[in-house]
């Protein structure tokens, strides 16, 4: 019997990721994705939909976006003051920050554009509220090392640490 998709498995795939007819993300083309299945590290819906799934499967599946990047929480992209920000610190958009709220607990946000001296947040992913295309295709699925469950992601095709 075919290996599957399941809990504590490293699997190895393509994906492409679609939003609103546009391709957001690929890595097809260039080298696939490795992930530790049941360990939160997809969308949710993406995830379940993976699960029990062989090597060789190939699937588009759509995912709403409650379960997805969520539904848009906050009142959209602020203004902060690139001063606020360390100054050695290269602000991309779409990168996630954690910055500390009026109480100093951490919260996560997302550049959304750098203009002047004004760097724009947002606190919702830049794809909260957007229904989610993915073509998957699994390449090839192995069991975790321990060191990959201990940490709860893939460290990379082969098991080994790559940072």
């Amino acid at each position: 019997m075919a290996e599957q998709v399941e809990n504590d498995k490293v699997v190895l795939m393509h994906y492409a990721l679609k939003t609103d007819d546009k391709v957001v993300e690929s890595t097809f083309g260039g080298s696939p994705m490795a992930y530790l299945h049941g360990h939160g590290n997809l969308v949710p819906g993406l995830e379940t939909a993976l699960s029990g799934r062989e090597v060789g499967a190939r699937l588009e599946v759509r995912v709403e976006p409650a379960q997805g990047f969520g539904e848009k929480q906050g009142k959209g992209a602020m203004p902060v003051p690139r001063k606020e920000f360390p100054k050695k610190m290269k602000l991309q958009v779409g990168m996630p920050i954690e910055i500390k709220d009026s109480s100093g607990t951490p919260v996560k946000v997302w550049v959304t554009k750098v203009q002047g001296a004004q760097v724009w947040i947002d606190l919702d992913h830049p794809l909260a509220g957007k229904e989610l295309t993915f073509d998957v295709e699994i390449l090839g699925i192995r069991d975790a090392m321990p060191g990959e469950l201990e940490h709860g992601h893939a460290h990379g095709p082969d098991g080994h640490h790559h940072h």
